[in-house]
This record gives structure tokens, sequence and C-alpha cells, in this order.
């Protein structure tokens, strides 16, 4: 079996230094309107961030020495702000200090995909299934949304020369997230937000017998800390996911757990067929992450974070032609070099309507 990788290793990885989920609990600060009967979850953040306790509207991981993770969370009159947990020597911006060496060099067992995840939000709730999220019954469609804004700091400061051609628009580097998860499918379905992008970003984890890859796809340009409206939604019954950016679809994707997009948005391919999934259920929260094993326009990638074997492909010609990388050994100052990440969100909500 080939080492977990990818936005959800991340995420799950994360997940598995907290406790679970209680069922039934997890019902955020805010109430949504009476007048809204499909609105699942909702917070505004008008009664703070809390997180505290398994039985708390929020699942925030944490690593070890650092329970809350990489990011400082604030709310104030404006929603909720994360920012990266570390300040950069020289310029005083944020920058993130967690990071995770390849297998052969941690000693831990935790995969070097890893480190993706510097911070996390998720909204704690418990499926019927028992997973972490929110039932997707068929004939229905279930629905992430917030509205927020992102920031990339200290990325022009990469190592990585001209294999990256505008640090600002690269998630890669560092970047604000909307994220919905799927651990029992291992499938993810998000957001990435940086200084002057957005992507849509469509993966699929390894398991047994089955395909693993990511796709980031360009949907929107913009300023450092434009605020955007952004919904994901599952369509169990048809097998569709939709983005959308300011109320416009922006991205379908039917045939999930196929490699169903142009491979010039693949960023990460591990090989393995492709298999039709159906998830029963979907999580919804926020992050903050890097994704330096990554591939851009060029076909290269920027860092092999895990030194599994036959762990990376070619993500244009596919197994079983190797990946080329800058850097093959993922070296410290590859991981962190003063980059960080900063989210807005002035609220996050689940829905859930009649399909079609």
């Amino acid at each position: 079996m080939k080492a977990p990788t990818l936005l959800v290793t991340a995420i799950l990885t994360l997940g598995a230094l907290v406790a679970p989920p209680v069922a039934g609990e997890g019902r955020a600060h805010a109430t949504a309107p009476a007048s809204a009967p499909s609105v699942l979850w909702y917070d505004d953040f008008s009664g703070g961030f809390d997180h505290s306790g398994p039985g708390a509207p929020w699942l925030v991981p944490g690593f070890e020495g650092l329970p809350e993770g990489d990011g400082r969370a604030t709310t104030s009159e404006r929603g909720l702000r994360v920012v990266a947990s570390g300040t950069h020597p020289r310029t005083g911006r944020p920058a993130f200090v967690h990071t995770v060496p390849q297998e052969d060099d941690s000693g831990t067992g935790v995969p070097g995909t890893a480190d993706h995840g510097k911070w996390a939000a998720l909204a704690n709730h418990t499926a019927s299934s028992g997973h972490l999220g929110f039932d997707a019954p068929a004939g229905t469609e279930l629905t992430c949304a917030t509205r927020m804004s992102g920031r990339s700091h200290g990325v022009q400061g990469h190592p990585f020369g001209d294999a990256v051609h505008r640090p600002g628009a690269d998630p890669r580097l560092a970047t604000a997230a909307m994220i919905m998860v799927d651990q029992e499918t291992g499938t993810a379905f998000d957001f990435l937000v940086t200084d002057t992008a957005v992507h849509a970003y469509y993966e699929r984890l390894p398991v047994p017998g089955n395909g693993a890859f990511a796709y980031a796809v360009p949907v929107a340009a913009g300023f450092p800390g434009q605020t955007r409206d952004l919904a994901i939604s599952y369509d169990r019954s048809a097998g569709e996911v939709r983005w959308r950016v300011n109320g416009r679809t922006v991205l379908r994707v039917g045939g999930i757990g196929q490699r169903s997009l142009d491979s010039r948005f693949k960023s990460v391919d591990n090989g393995g067929p492709g298999q039709d999934v159906a998830p029963r259920q979907l999580a919804c929260g926020l992050g903050l992450l890097t994704l330096l094993d990554g591939a851009g326009a060029d076909g290269k990638a920027l860092v092999r974070l895990s030194s599994a074997p036959d762990h990376y492909f070619d993500v244009r010609r596919g197994e079983p032609v190797p990946q080329r990388f800058v850097d093959d050994e993922s070296l410290p100052g590859s991981r962190l070099w003063g980059q960080g990440a900063e989210l807005r969100a002035e609220k996050l909500e689940v829905t859930s309507r009649p399909a079609g």
C-alpha cells in the first residue's frame, strides 16, 4: 500500500491527534434564521470561535508543541481571522513554523505529505455513518459555503527559482482554504485562496487497488485580501460536484474518483487505476496549507515530500514515468523559508436541498 498523501492526509493526520467528534454535538454559536430550514450548520463567529473540548462546535487538530496547529485564531465584528503562528524575523509578517520531513528522516512514522496541513478547523458534526461530516443522501445536494479572503505572506522569498512564475498566485507555496472532505472514501473538494488567485482543488487519496491524484484548477483572479462568496455543492445521485465563486459556477466534476480533468491542471499523480466513488457524507471547514509536492504549469513539482517508493508519477504522462522535482531530498529550507498564510471568514454554513 502506498503511503497516504495529499491534502486529505494532512487533514486526517491532524484529526488523528485529537478526540473524535461527539454525535449530536457541534452546533455553532449562531443560530441560522428560522426561514432557512435547509441550514444544517451555521456560524458567523459572533459568539467567538469555540473549539475547546469534544463537544465544541469546531474541531481544531493540533501537533506536538502546537496544540492548536500552526495558526493563531481571533474573532472580531469582522468574523474569524487566522494567521500562521510564527513571525518572519525581518518583515514581521505571519510565517509557518511546523513542517514534516520525509519518512526516512523523521523516524516517527508520520508521512512526509503531512507537511501539507498547517492549520485546520472542521465543523464538529457526526454523520449517521459515524464519520465526521454531514449526511449526503441520494436526491439531495449538500453545500459547504463561506464568505472569506486569503493572503499568502513571504512567498516571494521561495527557493525554487524559475520553477515558480507567479508566487502570489501559486497555492503550493502558502494558501488559505475552504475544505470539503470525506474520510471514508478519501476524497476532497476545496477552494485554495492566495493573494491573487483562487483555485478549485479536487483530489483522491491512495487506498489499496485505487488511484490517487490531485488537480488544482485556476478559477478566479483578484487582489490580496479580496473577499468572495465561495460554495461547493455535492449531488450524490448525479455523482457531481460543482464549485461556485460569487454565485457563478466555475467548475463541475463528474465521475468522482476518476482522473476526469485536463492533465494541464493535474498537480499530483500517485498512480493506480481510477474508481468511481460516491461519498455518503462530507465534512466542511477552513484551513491554512502548503502543497509543495505539487506540479506547476511546466509539469515539474517542487519538493519530494514523501520518500515512499513509487509514490509520485509524472503528472502529464502518468504511471510508470517518475515525477520530476526541484528538490528530491525535502531539505528543511525548501519546506520553510519564512512563508505563511492568512484567512478571514465572515461565516461558514452547511446546507441541504433537494437535488435538481
